[in-house]
């Protein structure tokens, strides 16, 4: 029992591991668990991890199949590999591995949350709000849930109850940056430019790097016209994102084209 106990909750930290990008420790971790017994379930999870990480979603896939026939009832690898499925746009395959999970441990609620992430994709807001109120049903004191609940009534247009979740997140997790951008993002949709601004000001000061704030910030300038800040948000926006460079410039030609 001991023995299992220990084995889930390194599963757990090679997840933790995986969302933290820390490679070299997943890895370590991997090769140490291989040493110990390299056919448990728990050792192909962590190498799926690992491989995940890594960008081969192929090799995580076998690997957290291997897993699942040694051990069918252990519902975090059926949640993993609907991860990995999902990652590949494999969306029937995804939905029979979190539901496979659910069967086995209705109380999961990653799993839950991974049915949200599928529907969220495919514009089913309804659905992906469904199941995400479960998901926080059972992990309620999650704040990235409370974010992604939101974002499926804004796209319902249910823009008051949107606002109260991300409210709700920020004050299960006041660091989470972007429950606070998701927020500046819909009160700039409402026309609250004002209280946009201040958030946005807040997450420039918490995150000077990040493109997304500077893109939105130039939104924010250019509602409340300024035209010379917003053109200043747009350029420091290309230089940390080139890749959205396109975009952007679309962004500065109709700053232009619009009066005043």
């Amino acid at each position: 029992y001991q023995r299992r106990v220990h084995g889930e909750g390194m599963v757990e930290y090679s997840t933790a591991l995986y969302q933290l990008k820390r490679d070299k420790e997943l890895s370590v971790l991997a090769q140490s668990m291989c040493e110990q017994d390299r056919y448990s379930p728990h050792t192909l999870c962590v190498l799926a991890n690992c491989f995940s990480l890594a960008g081969d979603h192929d090799a995580a896939i076998k690997f957290l199949k291997r897993a699942s026939k040694v051990s069918r009832f252990m519902w975090y690898t059926h949640t993993l590999l609907g991860h990995e499925h999902f990652t590949l746009d494999d969306i029937d395959e995804a939905l029979q591995a979190y539901r496979h999970a659910m069967q086995v441990n209705p109380l999961h609620y990653n799993a839950w949350y991974g049915m949200g992430q599928v529907y969220m994709k495919q514009e089913q807001y309804a659905l992906a709000q469904y199941y995400f109120s479960v998901a926080l049903k059972i992990n309620s004191n999650s704040s990235p849930l409370y974010v992604h609940l939101a974002l499926t009534l804004q796209h319902q247009h249910k823009y008051a109850e949107a606002l109260e979740k991300l409210q709700t997140a920020i004050e299960i997790q006041p660091g989470n940056l972007l429950a606070r951008l998701k927020r500046a993002q819909l009160n700039l949709q409402l026309h609250n430019n004002e209280d946009a601004l201040q958030e946005l000001l807040f997450l420039h000061d918490k995150a000077p790097k990040e493109s997304q704030i500077y893109l939105t910030l130039g939104k924010c300038h250019k509602a409340m016209g300024d035209k010379r800040k917003a053109l200043n948000c747009f350029n420091l926006a290309m230089d940390l994102e080139p890749k959205e460079n396109p975009m952007i410039k679309n962004l500065i030609d109709k700053l232009y084209q619009s009066p005043g």
